[in-house]
């Protein structure tokens, strides 16, 4: 890597590599795998894995967008629905 610090690291929600990624490598920016979080995200929404609106919004957050305002404009619309605060709770 030329003798530089990682700019980003993508690993699963496992705490102690986050918590290390924070310690060993402070000024990169850890992000977790779209694989992961569509894996346990319907352990985490309960009655709203039956909702095709929630469905339809996630997934256009998840793999729609290339930009941050976009995708921003859409998150918004989960917010109405009450449904951001539940999405990524970690256990």
């Amino acid at each position: 890597m030329g003798n530089q610090l990682p700019k980003t690291i993508m690993t699963d929600q496992d705490h102690a590599i986050s918590k290390a990624i924070g310690e060993v490598f402070p000024d990169s920016c850890h992000r977790l795998r779209l694989w992961h979080i569509s894996r346990n995200a319907p352990s985490h929404l309960g009655n709203l894995n039956g909702n095709v609106n929630f469905h339809a919004l996630f997934h256009k957050c998840m793999q729609g967008y290339e930009s941050k305002i976009e995708f921003e404009k859409t998150w918004d619309k989960n917010d109405k629905l009450s449904l951001s605060s539940r999405l990524f709770m970690v256990e």
